[in-house]
């Protein structure tokens, strides 16, 4: 199981395939049970044991979980979820900076007048 993750690489692609998860608490993704992707558990023998019964005893609902997991990568880890927010802001503040820019030139012109 993994011991020390930032951020899991296997649950994005998991999710885009739009399978679930069974990830321990050290992957650092805690979105899968937000979602209910898939289950988080301890990173011990007894975590991942009782984590794969309680998934499987289920499984008829394991196609719905693969499918918010996979909802949840597209709506937030994808480059377009990820860029098209930023490019928003930087837009937003070039405009600003154009704004005050302008003000400040017709400003000046209306000085020199």
């Amino acid at each position: 199981p993994s011991r020390n993750e930032a951020m899991s690489i296997v649950v994005l692609e998991a999710g885009l395939a739009g399978t679930p998860v069974l990830i321990t608490d050290q992957c650092g993704f805690p979105g899968v049970e937000d979602v209910d992707g898939g289950l988080v558990v301890s990173a011990t023998v007894d975590g991942l044991m009782d984590g794969m019964r309680t998934l499987l005893s289920d499984a008829d609902e394991l196609p719905s979980k693969g499918r918010r997991l996979r909802t949840l990568v597209l709506d937030q880890y994808t480059w377009k979820s990820v860029v098209t927010p930023l490019e928003t802001m930087y837009r937003s503040i070039l405009d600003e900076h154009q704004s005050i820019e302008t003000a400040a030139y017709s400003n000046e012109l209306d000085a020199k007048l």
